[in-house]
């Protein structure tokens, strides 16, 4: 086969080349000896190409050097060494702003799939140390080297001996997950920048551009965050609902914010958008449910929104009456590979596709960058590969997408059925579904009371009330996750908990760590709290490279009766908090709220909204009563920085000696660079009259 080299242009197939065959003169019936010459196969393979923004020649802020004219990273393409399960070519002309112009051009498979976890490994904070964990494939017979950059100065250019991470992956793996562990994210590094990853035989791939004579590369957009001290900049909050900042015209009893989801920029203005669920809407019947896709502006309001429900939005899927539809939300990435993120929503009372009463089922949405619907599925009992369920399990009570659990290169799914039987009543499960792209399940695992590695509950838990995945916690590479049971008993009656479990690549549950109102580091809890009505992950907030975690407890009664309240948990590695903040009615920034609004009954990450390089939130408060009875509301909550107060720094000589029987004026003079201001103290050192002397506050000698 003929290599390519770095200034070969040629990367469209070509027919193979022909010679004549001569076979020579022969009589009737005599056997006949033909004399092959072996052919040359001219064609050239298929090339991989990155899709890193490339705006023009040479480098610079979001201009990489990707495109085929620019010397872009390349890599032939050969059997037996890729990134995740999937590898195509393309001609090194495609390249966009979100890093996924191979995938989104028509060509399938989709193979932008490496990473297992890129929504929370890709979310960085400064000073941290990333770890990022990808899927190899070398069966070659030789061995492999996987290259990562992350370029922390926007540049443009992917730095080796500041930017680069790299680790060997040796022939016979097969879909392994290979981790790169970063330098630590400089101060300053905070906004939108791009992550490439190489992985080949051939050393040449050690730099960022140029060809490499095979394997794949990947390209991704990284965010990047400043610490942040969990608490809420009020002076910024922005509450919607219904006719305020641009929220929704709701009715009664629509109960906006049940759910809410931050589903990533569908309509391609750079701001995060947000799905937010309606689970009493009453559209072709009396609460079937809708959802709102909020189209966002960065200081909180909604510049539009569209609504999905029945027959409204493009959604045909017939519902029933009291379906519930809306009441969990997931982002599930871009699904079917149109470059248009795509949503789940759960109904936790469908019945009608299930069967059994109230058994629940789970809506997968396909959507337009409008914020209608595509095309659409249901998973429930026995439908769709989904679980074999029972009256009143609520299948489809939580939602989150664990990433590419299995390394198909198609992102999964857990479920909560918090009135799951296993074990005993209303104990709860979780279930985790492999998913096919088109949004039905392969298969699927039960994790409950004692089943699939499920934490030891007891009756009325109702675990699986909420789940959120939290990527790597224990850097084994696989997604881990937080399940809420809202109902625990950990301290006092329904105080609620949260469950960490660290998975397995099968969906089973390797270990767990509870945490409840003084265990595992949990906050103290009052009787009927049900904290874990709401989990999520905010990625890592305070820059010591482990993911926080945002509980919802939305029966607090901070301020006043179930006013509500977030937790904002500062977590170890270990799944154990090492401190906490409390966001209520008036405390540590939170909004001032009614009796019985229920905040913190759903929250979501959105990530930097307001692009001041810190992580925001949004919370629900489902019971709100702006503009009529339990409209219900949305609070987007708008982070503080951690301050970090140096101390002041001497400008003169901070000591003097005073000889026996001698006066001595010293006079001592400091900077403070930031607020509070701090006191500069006195002290006395040495000689025999010591004890017989002290110095005031003030500096006065006594």
């Amino acid at each position: 086969m003929k290599r390519l080299n770095r200034n070969d242009r040629r990367y469209a197939s070509a027919p193979a080349k022909r010679r004549r065959l001569n076979v020579g003169s022969h009589r009737r019936g005599e056997a006949r000896t033909l004399g092959f010459e072996p052919l040359e196969d001219r064609r050239l393979l298929a090339v991989d190409f990155g899709d890193a923004p490339d705006t023009g020649p040479g480098t610079g802020p979001g201009n990489y050097i990707t495109l085929s004219t620019d010397d872009g990273a390349r890599h032939t393409i050969v059997v037996g060494l890729k990134l995740g399960a999937n590898v195509d070519g393309d001609g090194g002309a495609l390249q966009n702003t979100t890093a996924n112009a191979d995938d989104v051009n028509g060509a399938l498979p989709d193979d932008e799939d490496g990473l297992t976890s890129p929504a929370a490994d890709l979310v960085l904070t400064v000073s941290a140390q990333p770890t990022v964990s990808v899927r190899a494939t070398n069966s070659t017979g030789a061995a492999a080297t996987l290259y990562g950059w992350i370029d922390y100065d926007r540049d443009g250019v992917f730095e080796n001996a500041t930017e680069r991470a790299t680790m060997g992956v040796p022939n016979g793996t097969n879909n392994g997950i290979v981790t790169l562990t970063f330098p630590a994210v400089p101060a300053g590094a905070e906004g939108t920048t791009y992550a490439r990853f190489r992985l080949s035989t051939d050393g040449a791939a050690a730099d960022a551009i140029g060809v490499a004579a095979d394997g794949e590369v990947e390209d991704y957009r990284v965010s990047i965050t400043r610490p942040s001290s969990g608490l809420v900049d009020s002076s910024k909050t922005k509450k919607i609902a219904s006719g305020l900042n641009g929220g929704p015209t709701l009715a009664n009893s629509d109960y906006l914010g049940r759910a809410v989801a931050a589903i990533g920029d569908i309509d391609g203005d750079g701001v995060t958008d947000l799905a937010v669920g309606a689970n009493g809407d009453d559209t072709g019947g009396s609460s079937r449910g809708a959802v709102r896709v909020l189209f966002m502006n960065p200081d909180g309001s909604v510049r539009n929104s569209v609504k999905i429900a029945q027959n409204t939005g493009n959604f045909f899927r017939s519902l029933a009456n009291g379906d519930y539809f809306g009441g969990s939300l997931a982002a599930l990435g871009d699904l079917d590979g149109d470059g248009v993120p795509d949503l789940a929503v759960g109904a936790e009372r469908d019945e009608r596709y299930s069967r059994p009463s109230n058994s629940g089922g789970v809506h997968v949405l396909f959507l337009n960058a409008n914020g209608t619907v595509k095309d659409s599925g249901i998973i429930a009992g026995n439908v769709s590969g989904g679980p074999s369920l029972s009256t009143s399990d609520y299948f489809g009570r939580s939602l989150t997408s664990l990433g590419d659990l299995d390394g198909d290169g198609v992102t999964d799914l857990a479920v909560g059925a918090y009135g799951d039987d296993t074990g005993g009543s209303d104990r709860g499960a979780i279930h985790v579904l492999f998913m096919n792209s088109n949004g039905t399940v392969k298969s699927q695992q039960k994790i409950a009371s004692g089943i699939g590695g499920g934490p030891s509950l007891a009756n009325s838990d109702k675990f699986g009330s909420s789940v959120t995945s939290l990527g790597d916690m224990d850097g084994d590479g696989i997604a881990d996750l937080a399940v809420g049971a809202v109902n625990d008993d950990t301290g006092g009656f329904n105080r609620g908990a949260v469950h960490v479990l660290f998975m397995n690549s099968n969906g089973t549950v390797k270990s767990s760590q509870k945490i409840a109102s003084g265990a595992g580091g949990g906050p103290t809890l009052v009787n009927g709290d049900q904290f874990g009505t709401s989990v999520a992950a905010t990625g890592d907030l305070d820059g010591d490279g482990v993911t926080d975690l945002a509980v919802g407890s939305y029966y607090d009664d901070t301020g006043g009766t179930s006013r509500g309240a977030v937790h904002v948990l500062f977590m170890n590695a270990n799944g154990t908090v090492k401190a906490s903040h409390k966001i209520a009615n008036g405390t540590n920034g939170g909004p001032t709220l009614a009796n019985d609004d229920r905040f913190g009954v759903s929250v979501t990450s959105m990530g930097d909204l307001d692009g001041d390089g810190l992580t925001d939130l949004a919370v629900g408060a489902n019971f709100d009563d702006t503009g009529g009875i339990n409209r219900g509301a949305v609070y987007v909550l708008f982070m503080n920085a951690i301050i970090i107060n140096t101390n002041p720094v001497f400008t003169s000589t901070p000591t003097a000696a005073v000889p026996e029987n001698t006066t001595v004026v010293k006079t001592v003079t400091a900077t403070d660079a930031d607020l509070p201001a701090q006191p500069v103290t006195f002290s006395l050192t040495g000689g025999v009259d010591q004890a017989r002397f002290s110095i005031t506050a003030g500096g006065v000698l006594s």
